[in-house]
């Protein structure tokens, strides 16, 4: 949420991300149509690319190693959901 505020803030027009985080506070801030987005003219992108799957494989690792299994495995449901090439079961 802090980078948003400073995109906003700097008045940068275009943004482009590796990856969404579905669970942050922020996470309705990079989906496509946000009011708030359109409303300050700011062409945000996410690109999907080879970082994006690295970055959800690297957290799918961290969420598999945590102590809470129940927890991790609610977690993965939205990495699934997004990313389903990065995520295996």
């Amino acid at each position: 949420m802090l980078c948003f505020g400073a995109i906003v803030m700097a008045g940068v027009r275009r943004v482009r991300y590796a990856t969404a985080d579905t669970l942050a506070g922020g996470a309705d801030l990079n989906r496509a149509g946000n009011r708030f987005v359109a409303s300050r003219k700011i062409d945000m992108r996410c690109e999907h690319g080879f970082l994006a799957v690295i970055q959800k494989v690297l957290r799918t690792d961290y969420l598999l190693g945590l102590q809470d299994k129940e927890l991790a495995e609610r977690l993965l449901v939205y990495e699934i959901a997004e990313y389903p090439d990065a995520v295996e079961h």
